[in-house]
């Protein structure tokens, strides 16, 4: 077992600053997809497929991420700013659809690279007694930039081209570079590869227990009905707001309310605002009812947002916008009920799979929405989605099962 080797509160510091400007290019896409689409002649079906390459790199990069991030966590911390500034380029350069993509592709990699990385350096080199303020701090910071590439999109000249404000709104990923060097300076050196390395990974089955004195635990993991509405809730939510949220919202908004562009940003910075407001009243709620119960509570709340927003008028929409921003703050609540009755050796792994299932909802959401709309209309999309979310939250409401959450006893 190595020692845990700390960092100052300075470098988490400017971990977030990094973090912070990494993602206002996720922002600044949302707001520019209606003219992206619209300037480069591109049907609805191609430009869910250029929004679905963001959520497809990450589904194909988490797991590789991860084992390179394993031992060389300060080259994965340079290396993702530099494909996220590749890919930036890449798409702001336009050109046909395939560039688009292949942009749009490297930002995702980027991303997740950022992302993998900062968790893992918060995990190996934070002091323990803040191993949980640190990751809500990274997360929120990551967040407010999200909002700051909205809101900097928004308000840019209007006569400007697409690649133009995009390449400008996500300046402050290069300028946040500054603080790279301070950060790298206070981390530890890469450990070497001086340990056995496994030569096969089975993901299908959790590492199993071998310390002394303690029986191998199963080999296939098992998961309770209340393990299994998590699951499937986190995926719903990770559909639910690429789909509706980043590629629905901003087309109705140009669309059908004919917004300008500091318009659209307006109504698509709702729900990021609202999540930002209430993620930590909504967390300590949590604790207190009970996490499953707060997490069918997001699920109602985001099938009537996802009603609102495909069928209501502007002032219905902006509503939906804002019970979507409040289901947001549920983003994490599925994590505790797939691990409430996990072994230690199996966190991990269900930790990972349930990441699987959010970024497989990131990539299929506006795939789906593009194909959907292009071909029958918004109609089906939000009908269908509202079914299944009211059906999610009526099954967490519904479950006899403990949540397993301290002060929350109730099933």
């Amino acid at each position: 077992m190595t020692n845990r080797v700390q960092v100052a509160d300075t470098a988490i510091v400017r971990l977030c600053l990094l973090v912070f400007g990494n993602t206002f290019s996720v922002g600044a896409f949302t707001v520019l997809l209606p003219a992206i689409g619209r300037s480069e002649g591109l049907s609805d079906v191609a430009l869910g497929a250029v929004a679905a390459a963001f959520g497809l790199a990450r589904l194909l990069t988490d797991l590789p991420a991860g084992f390179f991030i394993t031992h060389r966590l300060r080259r994965a911390l340079w290396l993702g700013p530099l494909v996220l500034a590749a890919g930036l380029l890449i798409m702001c350069a336009g050109g046909p659809a395939w560039t688009l993509i292949a942009g749009r592709f490297l930002l995702g990699v980027g991303h997740s690279l950022n992302m993998l990385a900062g968790i893992t350096l918060i995990i190996r080199h934070v002091r323990l007694e803040r191993q949980s303020l640190s990751p809500n701090a990274f997360e929120m910071t990551g967040m407010l930039g999200v909002l700051g590439g909205i809101v900097l999109a928004g308000l840019l000249p209007f006569d400007w081209s697409w690649p133009q404000l995009l390449l400008v709104a996500s300046s402050p990923q290069l300028l946040v570079l500054l603080s790279l060097p301070g950060l790298l300076q206070r981390l530890p050196v890469d450990a070497p590869h001086d340990g056995p390395r496994r030569r096969s990974i089975d993901l299908f089955r959790p590492p199993v227990s071998t310390a002394p004195g303690i029986a191998s635990a199963p080999p296939i993991v098992t998961f309770d009905r209340l393990a299994l509405l998590g699951l499937a809730a986190g995926a719903a939510i990770a559909f639910s707001w690429s789909s509706i949220g980043t590629f629905l919202l901003p087309l109705r908004a140009d669309r059908d309310f004919s917004l300008e562009r500091k318009g659209v940003a307006m109504l698509t910075a709702l729900p990021q605002l609202v999540d930002v407001m209430v993620l930590l009243p909504f967390g300590i709620l949590a604790d207190r009812v009970g996490r499953a119960r707060m997490l069918a509570f997001a699920m109602l709340m985001m099938a009537v947002a996802v009603f609102a927003i495909t069928f209501g008028g502007i002032g219905v929409a902006s509503g939906g916008a804002v019970l979507l921003g409040l289901a947001l703050a549920g983003w994490m609540l599925p994590i505790s009920l797939i691990n409430r009755a996990a072994r230690p050796e199996e966190i991990a792994w269900r930790a990972g799979l349930y990441r699987l299932s959010v970024d497989t909802g990131i990539f299929l959401g506006p795939l789906a929405a593009g194909f959907v709309i292009g071909w029958m209309g918004a109609w089906p999309l939000g009908l269908m989605l509202s079914a299944v979310l009211l059906a999610l939250g009526i099954s967490l409401l519904k479950t006899r099962q403990r949540d397993g959450v301290a002060g929350a006893s109730r099933p």
